[in-house]
C-alpha cells in the first residue's frame, strides 16, 4: 500500500472533487425554490402590516360608521305622522288588553315599524363608528312626536333600525296614561250625554202626552157643560 499522501493541487485531485453538473444544477434548484417562500413570507407581513395600520383599520371603520348610518336614516325616513283617531285607537287598544304589535296593525295596517318606533319613548341603541361599541344616539329626527307608548318587555337586541316583531307588546307611557284619562272623561263626559237626551226625550213623550190628556179633559168638560145645558133647557 502507498504510503503518499493526496496532492490537493493535482490535476486529477482536483477534477475528481470537483462538484458534477448535476450537483450545482440541484444546488440552483433549491435557491431558486426558496427565494418565493421568503418574499411570499415578506408579502404577508406587508399585507398584515398594511391591513393593521391605523389609516386602514380607520377607513374600514369610517365605511361601516357610513353605510350604518346610512340605512338606518332610510329607515327613519319611512316613518309617518299618525292621525289622533290612529292613535286614540291604538291606546284604546292597549286599555282594552290588545297590546301587540300585530294587534296594533290590524287596526292601523299602515303601520311601520319606523312609525311604530318614533312614539315609543324607549330609545334603541345605535352602533358607533367602532364596530363591537355600541352608544345611544342623542337625537333623532322623530323624536319631536309625543311618545304614548313603551315596551312593555323590551327586546333584548333593540338595536336601530328594529324591525318589529308580532308578539312584540306595549304599555302606554305617562303620555299615553294621560291621553287615555281624557279618553275616558271624554267616554264618560257623551255616557252622561247620552242618558241626558234620553232622559230629555222621555220627558218631551210624557210632556206631549200629558197636554194631549189634558186637551181631551177640557174637551171632555166642555162636551159636559152642553149636556147639562140640553137637559135644563129642554128636559
Amino acid at each position: 500500500m502507498s504510503d503518499d499522501k493526496i496532492n490537493p493541487t493535482d490535476p486529477l485531485v482536483q477534477q475528481a472533487t470537483k462538484p458534477s453538473s448535476a450537483v450545482r444544477d440541484l444546488a440552483q434548484d433549491v435557491q431558486q425554490f426558496t427565494k418565493p417562500l421568503s418574499s411570499a413570507k415578506e408579502w404577508a407581513q406587508s399585507v398584515n402590516q398594511t391591513l393593521t395600520s391605523p389609516l386602514i383599520r380607520n377607513a374600514w371603520q369610517q365605511q361601516e360608521y357610513d353605510a350604518y348610518w346610512a340605512k338606518v336614516d332610510e329607515y327613519e325616513k319611512a316613518a309617518f305622522t299618525l292621525t289622533n283617531t290612529q292613535i286614540d285607537k291604538l291606546i284604546w287598544a292597549v286599555h282594552d288588553g290588545k297590546n301587540t304589535y300585530a294587534s296594533f296593525k290590524e287596526l292601523v295596517p299602515a303601520l311601520n315599524s319606523s312609525t311604530m318606533n318614533s312614539y315609543l319613548c324607549d330609545d334603541p341603541e345605535f352602533l358607533s363608528e367602532e364596530p363591537l361599541g355600541r352608544t345611544v344616539r342623542v337625537f333623532s329626527p322623530n323624536r319631536f312626536k309625543t311618545a304614548y307608548f313603551q315596551f312593555l318587555d323590551e327586546p333584548a337586541e333593540f338595536v336601530a333600525p328594529y324591525e318589529f316583531k308580532p308578539e312584540d307588546t306595549f304599555d302606554l307611557s305617562v303620555a299615553g296614561d294621560n291621553r287615555l284619562a281624557q279618553l275616558l272623561q271624554q267616554r264618560k263626559s257623551d255616557e252622561l250625554a247620552e242618558k241626558s237626551i234620553a232622559i230629555a226625550e222621555a220627558s218631551l213623550k210624557e210632556s206631549r202626552l200629558a197636554t194631549k190628556n189634558s186637551d181631551i179633559a177640557k174637551y171632555l168638560a166642555i162636551v159636559s157643560v152642553l149636556i147639562a145645558l140640553a137637559q135644563f133647557f129642554f128636559g
